[in-house]
């Protein structure tokens, strides 16, 4: 009886999605932050457009200050915010206990904020050599991301093998 339940929710869904009457999530489009001018994408082309997508926690953070080429501070300014995760589970990417993500320091540049001790799912590529975030990535805390959300994820990795 255990293995039947298991395989009425895949042929329900496959049926559903079939008739128009739901949409999967990798489909769906997600909503960036307010306050970014920000393309509207799918799931699936967020996915596959990010170079790490990990759940983890802040341990810490600092400020990055901006540079010219050859290595001069430009108009002592902060360019980024650095931020060290302890990482709970890899999706996609390069895996390992900690590590570390990039934000813009001016929330007009669509800027993501951490707040430690918080858990997130992180969608993160590479710039400039470094992994970076922002608000029009599908990133955001743990505690709004569903179960079905998850499953999505974790359908779109499986897809990618």
């Amino acid at each position: 009886p255990l293995m039947r339940d298991r395989m009425f929710l895949p042929v329900a869904l496959h049926a559903l999605f079939a008739l128009g009457l739901a949409t999967p999530l990798a489909a769906q489009t997600f909503q960036p932050l307010a306050g970014c001018d920000c393309p509207t994408v799918t799931m699936d082309e967020a996915y596959r457009r990010a170079d790490m997508v990990f759940s983890g926690t802040p341990i810490s953070s600092d400020t990055v200050m901006n540079r010219t080429e050859d290595g001069e501070f430009k108009n002592n300014s902060i360019q980024y915010v650095k931020t060290k995760f302890r990482v709970e589970r890899v999706w996609k990417g390069p895996g390992g206990p900690e590590t570390c993500i990039f934000t813009f320091y001016i929330r007009d540049q669509c800027a993501y904020r951490f707040n430690r001790g918080m858990h997130y799912l992180i969608f993160a590529y590479m710039s400039n050599g470094m992994m970076v975030t922002d608000r029009c990535e599908p990133t955001r805390s743990m505690d709004d991301v569903t179960p079905a959300f998850r499953d999505s994820i974790e359908q779109l990795r499986i897809s990618e093998q």
